[in-house]
This record gives C-alpha cells, sequence and structure tokens, in this order.
C-alpha cells in the first residue's frame, strides 16, 4: 500500500501545486502508518473502513473526506497500472469524524476593540484594520498570511486612481483567482489607508535596520526581515492581539472574515452589495461584468468603515470619503 501511495505522489501529481503536492501526502501518512505494509492485492473493504474509523476518532468530517478521496486516487493510479484488480477504497464510505469548532463573528464592539487594540502593532496592525474593512487579505486573491503584493499605479491611467486593493491574481496555481468574481478592484476607507500607510513606515524602518538581511519579496505583510510570514505566527499574534483587547475565548484570523460580513449585515447593508464585496456569487440576478475595470469598484468601499472605531454598528458601513494626502 505504501508503494502505491509513493507511485501516485510521484507520477499522478504532475501541474498541481507544491503546496497541494505536500497537503495530499501529508494526508496519507497516517494511513500508510496503519495499513502501508499490507499488500495492495490483499487489502480488503473492511481492512479500509476499520483504518478510516481509526482515524475518524481524532479528526474532522471534513479532513476524513479529503484522506478518502486521495486515498481512491492513490489506489485507483494502481489500477489503471494493473497493480491490483479493483479499488477496494471506492467501495467504503468515509466515516463522520469529530465536530469541528464552528466559526464565529465578532460584534461590532467587539471588532472596535480589537481595531483599539491592532493599531500599535507593528506587523499585523494594519492586516487586522484591512481585514475588518475589505476581505481581500483572507481570500485566495491575496494569499492569506503573507498578505497581497505592493503594485504601482499604471502608467496608462487617465485619470487618479483613489486608493484601493485590485486583486487580479492569485497565490494559487497559473495565479488565478479562485473565482471570476474574486477578480476585482475595491476603494478603501480612510483608517485602511491610513493604517497601510503607517505600516510602510514600520517596514521602511525595519528595513534599515536589516541592513543586507532584509529580503525583498515585494510583500505588504512580513516579518522584521522581510520575508512571509509563517501562518502559524500570525494565528499566534493575532490570538494575543484578541487577549489584548479583551476578547473572550479563541480567535482564528479567518474569522475576520465573518466579521466583516456580519457587521455589514447588521448596518443594514443589502446582501448583494455584501456579496458583491466578499467576491461571493450574488444572490440576485447576474450582472454583466466586463473584467478589465482598474477603477475601484464603489465609492461606497471608500466611505465604510470610518465609525467602527468609536464601536458602533456602523462600522463597516458609515460614509465618509477617502481623500488623498
Amino acid at each position: 500500500m505504501s508503494k502505491a501511495v509513493d507511485d501516485w505522489a510521484a507520477e499522478a501529481l504532475d501541474g498541481l501545486a507544491d503546496k497541494t503536492v505536500r497537503s495530499h501526502v501529508d494526508l496519507l501518512r497516517p494511513v500508510a502508518m496503519l495499513i502501508g505494509q499490507v499488500p495492495l492485492r490483499d487489502l480488503t473493504a473492511q481492512d479500509v473502513r476499520r483504518m478510516l474509523s481509526k482515524l475518524a476518532q481524532t479528526r474532522s468530517t471534513r479532513t476524513m473526506a479529503s484522506t478518502h478521496n486521495v486515498l481512491v486516487r492513490a489506489i485507483r493510479h494502481a489500477e489503471a497500472n494493473d497493480r491490483v484488480g479493483r479499488n477496494v477504497a471506492s467501495l467504503v464510505k468515509p466515516p463522520q469524524g469529530k465536530t469541528g469548532r464552528p466559526s464565529r463573528a465578532m460584534t461590532a464592539a467587539e471588532a472596535a476593540a480589537l481595531l483599539a487594540a491592532a493599531k500599535d502593532h507593528p506587523r499585523l496592525g494594519a492586516y487586522v484594520i484591512l481585514s475588518l474593512h475589505d476581505r481581500n487579505p483572507h481570500r485566495g486573491g491575496a494569499c492569506a498570511a503573507v498578505g497581497p503584493r505592493r503594485s504601482r499605479r499604471r502608467p496608462d491611467a487617465r485619470t487618479p486612481v483613489p486608493p484601493s486593493i485590485a486583486v487580479w491574481r492569485s497565490v494559487r496555481l497559473h495565479g488565478d483567482t479562485k473565482t471570476e468574481k474574486s477578480r476585482r478592484t475595491l476603494a478603501l476607507p480612510q483608517n485602511a489607508v491610513t493604517a497601510l500607510r503607517e505600516h510602510r513606515r514600520w517596514q521602511a524602518q525595519a528595513q534599515l535596520a536589516a541592513g543586507p538581511l532584509w529580503q525583498d519579496t515585494g510583500l505588504v505583510f512580513t516579518t522584521s526581515a522581510g520575508s512571509p510570514l509563517d501562518a502559524s505566527h500570525v494565528r499566534r499574534d493575532f490570538r494575543a492581539l484578541c487577549k489584548k483587547a479583551g476578547l473572550e475565548g479563541v480567535w482564528a484570523p479567518r474569522e475576520l472574515q465573518h466579521t466583516f460580513v456580519s457587521v455589514m449585515s447588521v448596518s443594514g447593508v443589502a446582501v448583494e452589495e455584501i456579496a458583491r464585496l466578499a467576491g461571493h456569487a450574488s444572490s440576485g440576478p447576474p450582472r454583466p461584468s466586463t473584467g478589465t475595470s482598474s477603477a475601484p469598484s464603489s465609492p461606497r468601499r471608500r466611505r465604510h468603515g470610518q465609525d467602527l472605531h468609536r464601536g458602533g454598528a456602523r462600522g463597516i458601513a458609515s460614509h465618509n470619503p477617502v481623500t488623498l494626502g
């Protein structure tokens, strides 16, 4: 069985991103530990069922479904190479795993407290402020933990472009965003603009301090040496920020996504507008899109977010225009 997994990883995963390959292989490591020594032709559906049931005691339902999926694909590869007569894993239904912790959304008051605590954080302050006013830092189009890359204004722009964030590429293989609606340019509120300018000053100081050790990765959110942030470090620093803000429980950066949508909804913003800003499929009729505009998609995007620092639910939907300074 272990040989079949190794052959599948070496021969059948061409064209996939390295991160995807590693995740597939990692899912099959515990499988190989439990049934890796069983000859593939002797493997039975009962063997697979028992193995999955054992793993389900410590893993989520989603992880079990993913593990079963890659196991079926690995054995199917061996089947195609005439190393086994049938794919016994395909005869087994993945079991239910442990119930994971459901995602939550902060209240407007909690979000305001987090913003206040984040203002003085050198690495993640701007990240949190931007996340609570714009979902892009978490989407596949902006690359989660390491953040978006710096960009310059288009030289052929005929009119001044207000502060905005553009999601036209991704860290996914070939640079494509997850969906067509994810490709968009959104204007930034003044709070986010101010935070990003402060972050740029901090990064310039960090570059001077690092000297020749500085790594010019072009990323907005980096370590003090310019290298990409590790996801585990982002989670650790974020939880420390939440504790500083007085938030109870354990929070994850991804829950800033839910907070953005939740507070927008509580503020009375239309569902269609929230879906458009978040890059989700609209609940209304589809609207034509040229897919080529480089201007910020909505003045409302610039206006939202000015009152959240004062703790009101209007925080994501209030309307103060951004001015260039």
